[in-house]
């Protein structure tokens, strides 16, 4: 018998065990979708109020995953966790508003391998071979488009 956190006993018996895990995927995939609907929330209540607003904010992302951090009570890492967070706000982030990024330079560059390190796989990304002065002066190395 195992002893988990809700105080549950499940067996060891494999399909049992089974079917705890499936149950729990879906009541993950409900407040998935949960978190999902907030964050359209929050893209209309940005553009109510904002002329031009602003979706991605490194430091509510950063503020987020401290917190994620910080709770973690295991069997998974701080670090495991944080980016199972990251996929779910990149997804999270996809729904406010369409991203992408550009990089600089050829791919397999530190830039390129920046862009997949920060925004995984739900953000479409596009490679620069030039870069306006305009744009050079923002951000030497990394530019948001949308």
């Amino acid at each position: 018998m195992i002893q988990d956190d809700q105080n549950t006993t499940t067996s060891l018996d494999l399909n049992q065990i089974r079917q705890d895990i499936d149950s729990v995927d879906q009541q993950i995939q409900q407040l998935i979708n949960r978190r999902a609907k907030l964050a359209e929330a929050v893209a209309k209540a940005k553009f109510a109020s904002e002329e031009n607003p602003m979706f991605y904010r490194p430091e509510r992302e950063a503020q987020v995953l401290r917190n994620v951090m910080e709770r973690n009570e295991g069997p998974l890492s701080d670090v495991t966790m944080a980016r199972l967070f990251r996929e779910i706000m990149s997804a999270c982030l996809a729904l406010e508003a369409p991203q992408s990024i550009a990089f600089l330079g050829p791919v397999g560059t530190y830039t390129h391998s920046a862009v997949l390190d920060m925004m995984l796989w739900f953000v479409p990304y596009r490679r620069l071979m030039k870069c306006s002065v305009k744009w050079k002066q923002a951000v030497p190395t990394m530019v948001w488009c949308r």
